[in-house]
């Protein structure tokens, strides 16, 4: 960590002191070699900044409470000194619409077209999943705190937010022997890039081919153009923008940049960014991605190619152009492919030796799947009912400002207590484009399972899956 202003001070006059070192030393116990080696600074300190490759890690393996209470507390104080107005506004412009529209609420107007119907749908949705999801989400954190009381020597009674990421990595360790970093040997980005394009263009009988010197925005975008296999016609274009770097997007995303529509020149090809923050490769090793990373990746694809293989004549209802509620279930489905033995064999080798993901590893993976899925229910229950909330009844010039709905909402609905201080709706970015939507995730699973095993056939002697093109 970089040091408090007065440490900073002193440090600069008479370089880093030994108990100085210790205490970064402390900060950083759990954390890989290579971790720490990319974020060694020229001065002998360590710089964690709140990008997911240096956030994420640091919240799952570093040791020391208290390091990552101070992390979490930067991670969700990002940009609250400004956006916390501006979501207010937001807030206010909405009601404005509303009111000239006649409705009730900014919920009622966004529900009315999608599969929602109507903001009572929502609730009901969010309140019924909130309530069964709740006994196992108690049984997760009870592992945990087992865990917890057996590191402290005392009898734990809660985890708090900053520790959630750390003691759900330790259940892993401890009850299915699953280690994230071996896993994360098997998953090198370009060999995932090609099992993922490999199981794409199988899927939609298409094929990709790499764009020479592209016109891009920066010198770790690629480019590609997509062909129907079977006639050879161009579809359409996509980059991708993998790695984080200064003021760039910090989530995951796929962006259109043309849409497709008829015209009376012929169809226009759609075009579309694909934008995430997988670990760079460095001097030290090569980029490697977490098993979620993964699954991220094969997700936000499923965006890009639901916004490319369109056939819609008109730009309103052209690829990702369709219900809110409904959108993320294409993308969803397709993470299933990261899942199975058969589709992970094309793609994850060990980076050194090439060896093929044992089998044992990847039953591990299957096995650990549902860890904390009551917790990690919740969280999205809670983003979900933030979300509408802010936009069915919400008067940000009431007497409750969006940081006590936080404060409220998160004690009400998830087993992890709110850190006071701290303002996650300022760099919650849904809040904006998924305004009264963010529902959607949860309910577009089902869908998204359906379309699935509409997809797959299960063979009861073998065991094995087979894809229908029908």
């Amino acid at each position: 960590f970089q040091a408090e202003d007065g440490i900073r001070d002193s440090v600069a006059s008479r370089g880093l002191g030994d108990v100085y070192k210790r205490q970064m030393e402390d900060d950083l116990k759990g954390l890989s070699e290579n971790y720490k080696k990319e974020r060694l600074q020229k001065d002998g300190r360590y710089a964690v900044d709140t990008s997911y490759p240096s956030y994420g890690p640091f919240m799952k393996l570093a040791e020391s409470d208290n390091a990552r209470e101070k992390l979490r507390f930067k991670y969700n104080n990002r940009a609250s000194d400004k956006n916390i107005t501006v979501l207010d506004d937001i807030l206010r412009n909405r009601m404005k619409l509303v009111r000239l529209l006649k409705y009730t609420s900014y919920a009622e107007y966004r529900t009315e077209d999608r599969m929602a119907k109507n903001p009572k749908n929502v609730w009901n949705f969010e309140n019924d999943l909130k309530n069964k999801l709740r006994s196992k989400a108690l049984l997760d954190v009870q592992e945990m705190l087992k865990i917890k009381s057996i590191r402290t020597g005392k009898t734990a009674k809660v985890i708090h937010p900053w520790e959630a990421g750390y003691y759900q990595n330790q259940v892993k360790l401890k009850k299915y022997a699953l280690d994230g970093e071996e896993v994360k040997q098997y998953f090198e980005f370009n060999n995932v890039t090609q099992g993922l394009f490999t199981i794409y263009q199988t899927l939609f009988n298409i094929r990709f081919e790499k764009v020479q010197n592209p016109s891009v925005w920066h010198e770790d975008v690629q480019m590609f153009s997509i062909y129907d296999k079977s006639t050879g016609d161009m579809i359409g274009d996509f980059y991708l923008d993998m790695f984080p770097r200064a003021n760039k997007y910090s989530h995951a995303a796929a962006f259109s940049v043309v849409m497709g529509k008829q015209t009376t020149k012929g169809y226009q090809r759609p075009t579309t960014s694909l934008v995430c923050n997988f670990p760079k490769p460095t001097e030290y090793q090569p980029s490697l991605l977490t098993h979620d990373n993964v699954e991220t990746y094969f997700h936000e694809f499923g965006h890009l190619v639901h916004g490319v293989l369109t056939k819609a004549p008109l730009v309103s209802y052209a690829g990702t152009s369709v219900a809110r509620d409904f959108v993320e279930a294409p993308s969803q489905m397709l993470e299933n492919w990261v899942w199975q033995k058969e589709s992970l064999a094309l793609f994850a080798k060990h980076y050194k030796t090439g060896d093929r993901i044992p089998d044992a590893l990847v039953d591990k993976l299957i096995a650990a799947k549902n860890i904390n899925s009551g917790t990690k229910g919740l969280q999205q229950v809670f983003y979900g009912i933030l979300d509408f909330t802010l936009n069915d009844g919400y008067d940000p010039d009431g007497d409750k400002s969006s940081t006590d709905l936080v404060m409220q909402l998160q004690n009400e609905i998830t087993l992890y207590p709110y850190q006071d201080g701290t303002h996650q709706q300022a760099s919650f970015g849904h809040l904006n484009g998924y305004g009264a939507a963010y529902y959607g995730y949860k309910w577009s699973e089902v869908y998204a399972m359906d379309m699935f095993l509409s997809l797959i056939h299960i063979s009861a002697p073998t065991r094995r899956y087979a894809i229908s093109y029908a």
